[in-house]
């Protein structure tokens, strides 16, 4: 018998565990587990498995990649490549009524894939390349360790970000030739990679030919995946010549003891940090993931895009 609990998407903490627990106050309930009803709370001590949804800016319409973790009975993050977790998708407005009835069936169900959020420190799951046709409440199964457990979440009609179709804002950003080749002006990465500074979003939506852009903040980053994810697209870059890449900082003036919030963050209305956007030659935004990225998502998208 599955057990269920209420969550909202949530960018991920450094623990994984700054889940708000949909019902009440967000406070782990005492009530039964071994409920039918996709609204009963789930009682952590009583599951193997607690998924928590990180994807927080979903939306109808676009092709989105769902980003999940899991925490153990005790509340510890679950990093294992070799568990064998499944996945399946329930749209909960399909049921015979409001009195309650679940979902007839999944809408599909699919094996989630695990990678390094932190290289051999935290581990997440992902399933790529879904699209939710309406707004409203969702749900995911998860099968892990012989437990299934369900999760809701909300998928809007508008994403709060920049969305896939969507032109890219044509706010400038800092490049190293104008801070005379000093990266740490326009960086907070102890590690940058000089051709990510080359060009501007601007510019490289004026050359026409598809690009990347990393918006994140290594050294502030409060979700702690703002540098792994960039690592990623830095030891990725070389294998795709016909492709710009461009790291834009979110915060500037980081010379001084204060630094400030870039325009870019209002622009491109970051609801949470990082974001990697794929964009193709026409400037329009071709994928985009939030959070911690895989190798093989991003690879995946830069094979498709043009």
């Amino acid at each position: 018998m599955p057990h269920f609990h209420r969550a909202a998407a949530l960018t991920i903490a450094l623990a994984l565990v700054a889940l708000a627990c949909g019902g009440s106050d967000g406070s782990r309930s005492s009530a039964d587990p071994a409920s039918d009803d996709w609204d009963a709370p789930l009682v952590v001590s009583e599951s193997e498995i607690v998924p928590q949804i990180v994807s927080s800016d979903l939306a109808q319409g676009e092709p989105t990649r769902l980003l999940f973790g899991l925490l153990d009975d005790q509340g510890e993050p679950i990093a294992d490549p070799d568990l064998d977790v499944k996945v399946a998708l329930y749209d909960i407005a399909d049921s015979d009524g409001d009195d309650g009835e679940e979902p007839k069936a999944p809408v599909w169900e699919k094996d989630a894939t695990f990678f390094w959020a932190v290289p051999d420190t935290r581990g997440l799951y992902e399933v790529d390349e879904i699209t939710f046709d309406h707004a409203g409440v969702w749900g995911i199964e998860v099968t892990a360790r012989d437990e299934t457990v369900r999760v809701k979440f909300d998928v809007k009609a508008e994403a709060r970000g920049v969305a896939v179709g969507d032109p890219v804002p044509d706010t400038p950003t800092r490049t190293a030739a104008e801070v005379g080749g000093n990266l740490a002006l326009i960086t907070t990465d102890d590690d940058p990679d000089p051709a990510l500074y080359e060009i501007s979003v601007p510019a490289a939506v004026a050359v026409g030919k598809p690009f990347v852009v990393v918006l994140g903040t290594p050294k502030f980053c409060s979700s702690g995946t703002c540098g792994p994810s960039l690592d990623v697209v830095k030891g990725i870059r070389s294998g795709y010549p016909g492709i710009n890449f461009v790291h834009v900082e979110i915060y500037e003036n980081l010379d001084t003891p204060k630094p400030t919030l870039s325009p870019v963050v209002d622009a491109w209305r970051l609801p949470t940090e990082p974001w990697v956007y794929v964009v193709g030659s026409d400037g329009n935004v071709y994928r985009r993931f939030e959070g911690a990225i895989s190798e093989r998502t991003i690879r995946n998208a830069l094979d498709h895009v043009s």
